[in-house]
């Protein structure tokens, strides 16, 4: 029973400690993704950009156009931004401070489309760019020249992000020493759990690794499929584990905080071995104790009927002595006044044999 408590509060406090990864990990994320989007708005409205813009998309100013590559190579390296890709309304590259970059990749182009739709940045999520072959997280915004009297659209810029050098190191990352907890970020992808980050047992499984969404006793299907909290059964390695899952607000990425069972309970198992070896101790020293004590008890019985023994003897030879060399005439009876025994004066006296007198 005591070992079914201390597992039972273990595992609370385990699902708590989950808990509060989960959230604050969501937490910090959400404050990434505001800072980059208000990067790329702030970006969007900075006038002297513009008018840059303006020079280089319209007039194909070659000197503004070194300039504005000295401005924006500037925001990359301030704000540790991968690549910052200036496009034409037609999608076309015109800068990039990766000066080998020249064409986007289709998933960027679709990106492009939406933005121009609604006119709002948007992030294109974490996605494998072919032409790079490299993840990408992009912040797209359109860049307007909002003192023209149409307010003309002059391009795009985009903002594009490794997630090796922040995003993935805080999912990655757990606070306290542990051989199996991670934290994994998943998204739906068609009839499967897409994970969208490394995992402990696989490289290179960040877009690639999948499970179907048939496996719904899985944590991370079961956050896709919209079930969140603690929850315990087997993983995608199919271990058991303690989980706790929750949605990441305003994007479509699922949170997964995890340990094994194995891991969970081993702190108890060394503390039951060590408390059975405690016992066994206690067992054993109790029972030599009992040992000893009876050894000891059988020591002085023993030494007492000695002692009897030699008090017996002692009372036997001296009555025997008496018996045999008295001048008085002695006679013993039984309870029936019959005689069982006579010394010599008895006989001598009495002219009778041994035989004849006893009985």
């Amino acid at each position: 029973l005591y070992y079914f408590q201390q597992r039972k509060d273990l595992q609370n406090d385990i699902n708590k400690d989950l808990k509060i990864i989960a959230e604050l990990k969501v937490s910090e994320i959400q404050t990434w993704l505001r800072e980059r989007f208000a990067d790329a708005n702030i970006f969007a409205q900075t006038p002297i950009l513009i008018n840059d813009l303006e020079k280089v998309f319209i007039k194909l100013d070659e000197k503004y156009k070194n300039q504005l590559t000295t401005r924006i190579s500037f925001i990359k390296e301030q704000y540790k931004y991968q690549d910052v890709i200036l496009v034409d309304v037609n999608g076309k590259v015109l800068l990039s401070t990766e000066n080998h970059f020249q064409q986007l990749d289709g998933k960027t182009t679709k990106i492009l489309e939406e933005v121009k739709r609604t006119g709002q940045v948007t992030f294109s999520d974490l996605y494998w760019c072919n032409q790079c072959n490299k993840i990408h997280l992009d912040f797209i915004t359109q860049l307007v020249n909002k003192n023209s009297s149409n307010k003309q659209l002059l391009g795009y810029a985009i903002l594009r992000i490794n997630p090796d050098d922040y995003l993935y190191p805080l999912i990655n990352k757990w606070p306290t020493n542990s051989k199996t907890a991670e934290t994994i970020l998943i998204r739906r992808d068609g009839d499967s759990a897409l994970f969208i980050n490394n995992i402990r047992s696989a490289n290179n499984s960040a877009l690639k690794l999948k499970i179907p969404l048939t496996q719904v006793n899985v944590p991370s299907v079961r956050g896709v499929l919209g079930f969140f909290g603690i929850y315990e059964s087997a993983d995608y390695r199919n271990k058991k584990v303690l989980s706790y899952t929750l949605k990441i607000p305003e994007t479509n990425w699922i949170m997964v905080s995890k340990i094994d069972i194995s891991e969970v309970s081993e702190p108890l198992k060394k503390q039951a071995w060590i408390a059975g070896t405690i016992l066994l101790l206690l067992l054993l020293l109790l029972g030599f104790a009992l040992v000893t004590i009876r050894i000891n008890d059988q020591k002085v019985y023993l030494k007492k009927l000695i002692e009897i023994e030699v008090e017996r003897k002692a009372i036997v030879s001296h009555f025997e002595y008496l018996f045999k060399y008295t001048t008085d005439i002695i006679t013993l009876l039984d309870k029936d006044f019959r005689i069982v025994e006579v010394n010599d004066k008895a006989i001598g006296t009495y002219g009778y044999s041994r035989g004849e007198m006893i009985g």
